[in-house]
């Protein structure tokens, strides 16, 4: 019984070599089992969908696979007859991923920083954000993010793939987090009332549904043309600012036509040279 126990677990043995592999085998099932019982747990935690579903499952698969590489290369180190194997697998193993490494070098610059974005959530899939694209500012919204790139749907409809490579680097305004101010201007001419003005336009923008609070509406502008108001106005966010913003425009106009009170008119320079006889 004895021989037969030091055979069975002797790396110099073939059974000894059978019953390592099982054991590294089942070794790493079992960690592949309980990485995606974990995530599986996390995920549970999770009701309000703050880590992203395809990253998690793409997490624990290249895990699960990872531990059954990493057991492969131990059972031919513990099995004296592989060693010579093992080790030339671990050079090969080596030496493919610097060749991977340098073949793909943006697409693993994209996986790690959409990790980091995962990780550290400046952003999330809903939120306005404003950035620099083609040397140019795009303003959308996120539609979806993946561990390599960020959709973003401008207001016209356009669909804006951006590299998290990008997105973790570049200067990223998030205009859903946090109140906005919205400002608005009106032109009167001098003959207005201001602060019948100023009463008119501030009626019309508590009115409207997306305004927190109205701050003011002062006097922000003399000069040829007329007199400036500006009105200012909290909203809850950046898109909501927007909508008011277009709002207040056409409610004030009304009002203010309402009222019979005058916005100002543009003024025209018209120089007239007189030619020599």
């Amino acid at each position: 019984m004895v021989d037969v126990l030091q055979q069975m677990t002797s790396p110099y043995t073939p059974q000894g070599a059978v019953f390592y592999a099982m054991i590294y085998l089942v070794a790493a099932w079992l960690a592949g089992r309980l990485v995606r019982r974990s995530m599986q747990r996390v995920l549970r935690h999770d009701p309000e969908g703050r880590i992203d579903r395809t990253a998690a499952a793409l997490l624990v698969s290249f895990t699960r696979v990872s531990l059954f590489v990493v057991a492969v290369i131990l059972y031919t180190y513990t099995v004296p007859a592989l060693r010579f194997f093992g080790t030339a697998l671990l050079a090969k193993v080596g030496i493919i991923s610097i060749i991977l490494g340098l073949a793909a070098q943006n697409t693993l610059g994209n996986l790690f920083a959409g990790a980091s974005l995962f990780l550290h959530r400046p952003f999330r899939t809903g939120d306005l954000v404003q950035i620099t694209a083609f040397d140019a500012r795009e303003t959308g919204t996120i539609e979806e993010m993946s561990l390599g790139y960020t959709t973003i749907r401008t207001a016209d409809g356009r669909r804006i793939v951006v590299p998290n490579s990008v997105m973790a680097h570049e200067t990223a305004v998030n205009l859903s987090q946090g109140e906005v101010m919205a400002v608005v201007c009106f032109g009167l001419d001098y003959e207005s009332d201001l602060d019948k003005a100023r009463e008119v336009i501030t009626e019309a923008a508590r009115s409207l549904p997306g305004v927190e609070e109205v701050v003011d509406c002062p006097v922000t502008e003399l000069s040829e043309q007329g007199v400036m108001l500006t009105l200012r106005a909290w909203c809850r966010n950046a898109s909501v600012a927007n909508k008011v913003r277009l709002a207040v425009q056409e409610k004030g106009k009304k009002a203010l036509d309402a009222a019979g009170i005058g916005l100002a008119a543009a003024a025209t320079n018209v120089v007239v040279r007189a030619e020599p006889a």
